[in-house]
């Protein structure tokens, strides 16, 4: 049995997207599968199913000294042969990663970790500690699935043998984008996301929209998600109004996944301006399988493993971080070349359907498992 662990219940959040992904692509190969909550969330009804909670309270101190031992008292109860995969960093996995006694019981534990490890964000005391914490407790995985080239280097020189160290891609499922056809209102441009200035550069993305809006007026910008941040989406707000942009860019909020295809599948084009920082340079953006699955042309920032996948001109536009007019340039060129930027949409489909599919990275897993 394996078991997929995460702290927290974020349903539309690219994590359990991708989560969900895997648990398909393992009962599709016949592998038995269970996903395992350690906080329980507030709503129980929308839960996937073959789901386990293991803590109801969840927060404050005594929350997660419960998370800990629970989550401790959970894996000592597994069977010999039993896999449990740590999705996402949770300190919950640090204790019993660093109780080796489970290697003798025949229970493999492994991690995945899709981006930047957060305990490296901030340089102070407590995270330097938490950091070595942290890689000690990777050191005794029996595997680590990691999602970019960067990140397995990262680990590498943290100690770990490459051996242990699995590079899963990005998944998306290609059966959520068949049979769509354009709606009424296809007269836009879209970016869908965390709505933020630092991971994703929606900031930029806006300073460029501007830019295409004077010669396309009617085109307009969505920003389909939600900001987490309220400085955020105060200056966001601020930078819209500043422009005069308020009737032509639209906020969607949060979209339910299951319409999400529609609405980008709608759009004249997809766009992301990540800028070029850590988070670019470890992790790999999940919405980008989405954007090229459309077979919409898209817009992206040359960071991180993008450019090992995507080529200019070819199955995307792809631009310089932080150079807002030359991505407002490639806008311009697709709306100026429907026909080139179909060709190119249609291609970076392709590349979509080959190198994200969620059964092979699935497969990839299911074989590491094994060894």
């Amino acid at each position: 049995m394996v078991y997929l662990v995460n702290e927290y219940y974020l349903p539309n959040s690219a994590e359990f997207n991708r989560m969900m992904s895997f648990v398909k692509g393992f009962k599709e190969e016949g592998v038995a599968v269970k996903v395992v909550y350690i906080v329980e969330p507030e709503d129980l009804s929308s839960l996937p199913g073959d789901t386990i909670i293991l803590n109801h309270k969840g927060t404050g101190i005594i929350g997660k000294i419960q998370n800990i031992t629970k989550t401790n008292a959970f894996i000592k109860s597994l069977n010999d042969g039993d896999s449990v995969i740590f999705l996402t960093t949770t300190w919950c996995m640090l204790y019993p990663l660093l109780k080796r006694s489970y290697k003798k019981k025949g229970i493999k534990l492994y991690h995945e970790q899709t981006e930047y490890p957060p305990v490296l964000r901030q340089d102070n005391s407590l995270n330097r500690f938490l950091y070595r914490l942290y890689y000690r407790a990777c050191l005794y995985l029996d595997g680590l699935f990691v999602i970019s080239e960067s990140l397995k280097d990262l680990f590498v020189s943290k100690g770990i043998h490459p051996s242990k160290i699995f590079i899963v891609n990005i998944t998306v499922d290609p059966s959520r984008f068949e049979n769509l056809k354009k709606g009424e209102c296809t007269d836009y441009v879209a970016y869908c996301g965390t709505v933020s200035i630092g991971k994703d550069g929606v900031s930029d993305l806006i300073n460029a929209y501007y830019r295409v809006a004077k010669l396309f007026p009617t085109v307009k910008l969505y920003i389909i998600g939600r900001c987490n941040n309220k400085e955020d989406a105060e200056c966001i707000q601020a930078l819209i109004k500043e422009l005069d942009l308020l009737d032509s860019i639209v906020l969607t909020g949060m979209v339910h996944y299951t319409e999400m295809p529609q609405l980008l599948f709608n759009a004249k084009a997809l766009l992301l301006s990540r800028p070029d920082n850590v988070q670019a340079k470890y992790g790999f953006p999940t919405k980008l399988g989405e954007y090229l699955l459309t077979g919409n042309p898209v817009v992206v920032t040359k960071v991180g493993d993008i450019p090992l996948f995507l080529r200019e001109g070819v199955d995307a536009y792809i631009v310089a971080p932080g150079n807002y007019v030359e991505f407002a340039d490639s806008i311009i060129r697709i709306l100026s070349n429907p026909e080139e930027a179909r060709r190119i949409g249609e291609s970076g489909k392709k590349v979509a359907q080959m190198c994200f599919n969620y059964k092979t990275e699935a497969s990839k897993i299911i074989e590491a498992l094994r060894i």
